[in-house]
């Protein structure tokens, strides 16, 4: 999925394109230009300008597009925004670097203002932004990444967002919804959603008492969970996180330890053994009672044998001898 924002800036052509272009931020491989050169794009630009005579008011325009965090490599994300690029400012030079100092992806389109084909100025309408992301969402769905079809579900929208939605725009609040969501779905605690969304969204994040706020990157001031929907509450999401800490309690409460369960197989064994080496000293000691009961029996038949016949136990032993 990636995220369209318009960037409104006072700052000069030359210092916004050394800015996009920082070593620290970029790399050669992921500098491009449209209708120009990632060295000459300063100097086409301005020769537009001079070529027909509109070199004053608004030097150019700034798009950023953003990507969810692994959903994109940094070569993607290039050539989405040359496509982007291409097929938005097609009478434009356009200078476009991917930003990789972040965890989320983002390309940065410098357009000039100025046509290079009739020398027409780009005018930067609510209409074309939202073509704009159309063209961006394309991309996404082209090249198999998510894209936000439908508005979320159980949303509170304000008179604004309705008038928006209406004009086929997304809200931004849709923006801050879903790395809410996504944040969620990734932490078990508040203040783990708070440095994850911070980390990953550059979301700042207010615990308070009973509610929580939410400031989106491109936004001056916080905008509170209620505002933004009944499941993005303070109580709904620690529902949440009770929810999945329960179910983390009975996965190690009912989870068999194998080595457990191991040792009680081999004790239960080891006892096994034991019984039945008991039951053979038990059945060896029955033989051999056995045996000496009826060697007592035969002897003592003997000996009466010989009181009968008359004959002297004493004499008999003699005999013996």
């Amino acid at each position: 999925m990636a995220i369209i924002k318009r960037i409104a800036s006072n700052s000069s052509l030359k210092a916004i394109i050394k800015y996009v272009k920082d070593i620290e931020k970029t790399n050669d491989k992921i500098i491009s230009g449209k209708d120009c050169t990632s060295t000459n794009a300063l100097n086409k630009m301005n020769c537009t300008k001079k070529v027909w005579n509109k070199t004053g008011k608004r030097q150019y325009h700034h798009i950023i597009q953003s990507f969810l965090p692994g959903e994109v490599s940094k070569e993607l994300t290039h050539s989405i925004g040359i496509e982007l690029a291409e097929k938005e400012f097609a009478r434009y030079e356009v200078l476009i670097a991917t930003h990789i100092d972040r965890d989320h992806l983002h390309n940065h389109l410098i357009i000039n203002s100025v046509s290079f084909v009739d020398g027409r100025k780009y005018i930067g309408t609510r209409d074309s932004l939202i073509n704009l992301k159309d063209k961006s969402d394309g991309l996404c769905r082209e090249h198999g990444l998510s894209v936000i079809e439908k508005p979320f579900k159980k949303v509170r929208d304000s008179t604004a967002e309705k008038k928006l939605r209406q004009r086929g725009i997304r809200p931004w609040k849709d923006d801050l919804r879903y790395y809410i969501s996504e944040a969620v779905n990734n932490t078990n605690n508040l203040l783990g959603l708070k440095r994850y969304l911070k980390f990953h969204y550059g979301v700042d994040t207010k615990i308070q008492n009973k509610n929580l706020s939410f400031k989106h990157p491109s936004k001056q001031k916080f905008c509170r969970g209620k505002k933004l929907g009944s499941i993005w509450t303070k109580e709904s999401i620690e529902k949440t996180f009770k929810g999945k800490r329960k179910i983390i309690f009975k996965k190690r409460k009912y989870k068999p330890n194998k080595e457990k369960e191991n040792f009680k197989i081999k004790n239960k064994i080891n006892i096994l053994k034991k019984g039945i080496n008991g039951i053979e000293q038990d059945i060896s000691w029955a033989i051999k009672k056995e045996k000496f009961k009826q060697e007592k029996l035969k002897k003592l038949e003997k000996e009466k044998d010989l009181e009968e016949s008359g004959i002297n136990l004493e004499d008999d032993r003699e005999l013996e001898r």
